[in-house]
């Protein structure tokens, strides 16, 4: 008679698995790696491939940029402003007058935008990074000027506008507030800014197209403190206006003038 248990178990024992330690008593278990380690180390190569990629695309244009910087910074100071895409703005102090740069990083060219000997102050770069408007004050001159990039710089605001729009507005020896800056609408259309006067201060409106500057009479107010604006449209902005103790937060539409208090008791 066959014994069957006798099978079962021959069969058993040789369908299981046969391990190293089995074939070697000295030799380790082998270790298996997770799944998760090896996508995590394909992730981390693919990444550095790219900034390796990245580096050698751009490698010449980057070794330029980084030798024209390093001649300018040993000779004036240089301050960064802002950047859009590919193109930086900087300003750069030669003795006692400030001058107004555009570094493309693609190309590494740099361009003299301000042209000139004169003091540039609160430079700001359109959203779409095609227009820079900045602040001239020079020899008591005040003047609002808008470059496009690569193109001509025109002048949008001169100094005898200012005295003119000082006249309308009682304001004697209207100019731009020291402590302005200029903000671009967000279809880069209008400009706006600080004009200031003794104690007195408003919001000019600008377009970016040419013409007259617009001076915004509801938002003037005795005081020459330093507030800020956010446009919130084209032609809708918010600004702080301080009124006694108390600043509040006003919305105005520059095509209606009408008002609307956000914030404050």
């Amino acid at each position: 008679m066959v014994d069957k248990s006798s099978d079962t178990r021959t069969q058993n024992k040789s369908s299981a698995p046969i391990l190293d330690s089995q074939l070697d008593p000295n030799r380790q278990p082998t270790r298996r790696v997770p799944v998760w380690t090896v996508i995590v180390l394909l992730l981390v190569l693919g990444v550095i491939s790219s900034i390796g990629l990245g580096i050698l695309r751009h490698g010449g244009s980057l070794n330029q940029l980084g030798q024209t910087l390093k001649v300018i910074n040993s000779r004036d100071s240089v301050v960064l402003v802002e950047s859009q895409g590919d193109i930086i703005i900087m300003t750069v102090e030669r003795g006692q007058y400030r001058e107004l740069r555009v570094v493309n990083t693609t190309s590494g060219t740099i361009e003299d935008v301000s042209r000139g000997t004169r003091s540039i102050k609160s430079p700001a770069l359109s959203h779409y990074g095609k227009l820079i408007a900045y602040f001239i004050l020079d020899n008591q001159m005040t003047e609002l000027v808008i470059a496009q990039i690569g193109g001509n710089a025109d002048t949008l605001v001169s100094n005898d506008q200012f005295s003119e729009l000082g006249k309308q507005q009682s304001m004697e020896d209207l100019h731009i507030c020291e402590w302005s800056e200029t903000w671009w609408s967000e279809g880069d259309g209008h400009l706006a800014f600080f004009g200031c006067s003794d104690k007195n201060s408003l919001i000019i409106v600008q377009s970016s197209s040419g013409g007259d500057p617009l001076p915004l009479s509801a938002t003037k107010v005795e005081s020459d403190s330093p507030r800020t604006l956010v446009w919130l449209s084209d032609t809708i902005l918010a600004y702080v206006q301080p009124e006694k103790d108390i600043d509040k937060v006003w919305t105005i539409d520059i095509s209606t003038s009408q008002k609307q208090q956000i914030f404050g008791p």
